[in-house]
């Protein structure tokens, strides 16, 4: 299996490598030395680029342009543009991403929330 996933990569020019990499940068500068990749298509996650985390999946993030397609349309994302973006935390308080472990939110919960099926994250 591991080496289907391997010949079906494609295969990257200088150029397209090198882009890359200074979107890898970009995503560490944004998220505290975390970079994300998106979920999707593999872009590394910017500002520049989006990134849109999943509410319901515990570890799931696209870009702006796999949002806007609908890769992930039956769960609510919510756009993190660096480490500054204030998200809500489980005391009523606000904290920023960049404070949060790894660059990744957690959000309030109700104890009245229906569990989805997260099978498609």
């Amino acid at each position: 299996m591991e080496s289907e996933l391997i010949k079906e990569r494609k295969v990257l020019t200088k150029e397209e490598k090198a882009v890359r990499t200074e979107m890898l940068k970009q995503s560490r500068a944004a998220f505290n030395g975390s970079s994300f990749l998106c979920d999707s298509c593999d872009v590394w996650l910017s500002p520049s680029t989006g990134r849109f985390s999943c509410m319901v999946c515990v570890d799931y993030d696209v870009c702006l342009e796999c949002m806007i397609k609908g890769v992930h349309p039956t769960h609510a994302l919510a756009r993190l543009t660096d480490a500054e973006t204030l998200i809500p935390s489980d005391n009523g308080t606000t904290v920023k991403v960049g404070d949060v472990f790894e660059s990744k939110p957690r959000f309030v919960t109700t104890s009245n929330v229906v569990p989805t099926n997260t099978s498609n994250c």
